[in-house]
């Protein structure tokens, strides 16, 4: 259960806010109430303790616990409790609502209710207040909304969540996400493999910077008793990609991209390039229990050079390319599931075209540590990074390296990843992955 520790606070009225909390709870599981243990006594205060209770419960975002006088730190107690009372004075009433949640966080609202209100409006303030009270111990789905002069927030269960999210992870826009991994092995042929990736995102409703860095180290002996250099391979890639987007409107979005590589092992001395376009998605904030779906085309230019003269006999080129990808992807609690096919081509020959599809898996183990399984399997009509001549390749870099070329590939990874910063971004933020 994540809270967020408040010491004893009045609120005072801020003319120029209204704030709404809209909290969730029909469209939960049966789990997404909190559990609530009631403590109320209003003596000539204008409206009841069962009124008060009926109104306040009557939401199914709250539920009252098996026993009012149920401690919420016990380890088998409420989620939190709630304190009424009421003092009467010469002006009105006034009303404390003292909230203890599970973790020892406490929070105080103090308010004063004129006489002169009836007793139906007493009953919709203090249920406004018990509300604002509890807000706390809920999470944040998604950035707020206005409505007119209300700012909108949509609160749930965090228990009913996909995780229970670091103190202030709700107000912080961005994310960190590096991996890193190492093998080594020796059977007749030594290898060591390094890599090392690093993803950066901010997010806002209206945009989206998300790049994506990577490097890659691969070293390779055949272990023959020679020294002939043609028994030793090394491979080391490294890149970066970079993408802006703008929601329009609803799902609609526009983004442009950009990124730089060095690939040796798939021909690439260097190879850049951008590319624009406009994307429509269902859901680009993504809810727990949400399914999602969209569709993307990107058009750009490429530029490569080249480490071998490939099969246009070029050592470098200049290209336009186009590609149009349909995605889809399942949100739940502690888990994740994605899919996606993209077709892509060279803008004026499609003899130079693939089509791929991949997938995915995400168990979060932890608040902010997963284990990810992704996959891609593709079929490429025609390749310009080709080399001409495959066999002009040392033969361990063939061996290695040449299945690159191949019509059919295919990729597998499985890595467990901590994300700094805002880990529900990673999974809600949907658009243009």
């Amino acid at each position: 259960m994540r809270t967020i520790g408040v010491g004893p606070t009045r609120l005072r009225p801020f003319p120029s806010l209204v704030l709404t909390l809209v909290v969730v709870g029909a469209a939960l599981p049966a789990r997404a109430a909190l559990d609530v243990a009631w403590d109320c006594y209003l003596p000539n205060a204008g409206v009841g303790c069962d009124q008060l209770a009926q109104a306040f419960f009557s939401n199914a975002s709250f539920a009252r616990a098996a026993g009012d006088a149920a401690d919420p730190a016990q380890p088998a107690g409420p989620d939190t409790s709630v304190h009424v009372r009421a003092i009467e004075n010469g002006d009105g009433t006034a009303f404390r609502i003292d909230v203890h949640g599970k973790d020892g966080s406490t929070f105080t609202l103090e308010d004063r209710i004129p006489k002169s209100f009836s007793r139906d409006a007493v009953l919709l303030r203090l249920v406004g207040n018990l509300q604002k009270s509890t807000a706390h111990l809920f999470v944040v789905d998604e950035p707020g909304t206005s409505e007119g002069d209300a700012l909108v927030l949509r609160l749930r269960d965090p228990d009913a969540g996909p995780r229970q999210a670091r103190k202030g992870d709700e107000q912080t826009g961005w994310y960190l996400a590096p991996s890193l991994g190492l093998n080594a092995n020796s059977f007749g042929v030594t290898q060591l493999s390094a890599y090392g990736n690093l993803e950066v995102n901010w997010s806002h409703p209206a945009w989206r910077l998300h790049g994506y860095g990577w490097t890659n180290y691969r070293y390779v002996h055949l272990d023959d008793g020679t020294d002939d250099p043609e028994d030793t391979y090394q491979n080391f890639d490294l890149g970066t990609d970079w993408t802006v987007v703008r929601t329009l409107v609803g799902g609609f979005s526009l983004g442009a991209n950009a990124y730089v590589m060095r690939v040796p092992q798939e021909n690439y001395l260097l190879r850049g390039g951008t590319l624009i376009g406009a994307e429509w998605m269902l859901s680009p904030f993504l809810k727990t229990d949400e399914a999602n779906f969209g569709v993307r085309y990107e058009i750009g230019a490429d530029h490569a050079d080249y480490v071998y003269e490939t099969v246009l006999l070029k050592r470098s080129l200049d290209y336009m390319r186009h590609r149009a990808r349909v995605f889809g992807a399942w949100h739940f609690s502690r888990v994740d599931v994605n899919g996606g096919l993209t077709a892509q081509s060279v803008l004026d020959d499609l003899n130079y075209s693939s089509i791929s599809a991949n997938g995915g898996l995400t168990w979060r183990i932890l608040d902010d540590l997963s284990l990810q399984l992704q996959g891609e399997i593709s079929y490429r009509n025609g390749l310009l990074n080709e080399p001409k001549d495959v066999s002009q390749l040392p033969p361990l870099e063939a061996f290695y390296g040449g299945g690159a070329y191949g019509a059919v590939t295919y990729w597998s990874w499985a890595g467990l990843e901590y994300v700094f910063g805002n880990s529900l971004l990673l999974r809600q933020d949907q658009r243009w992955r």
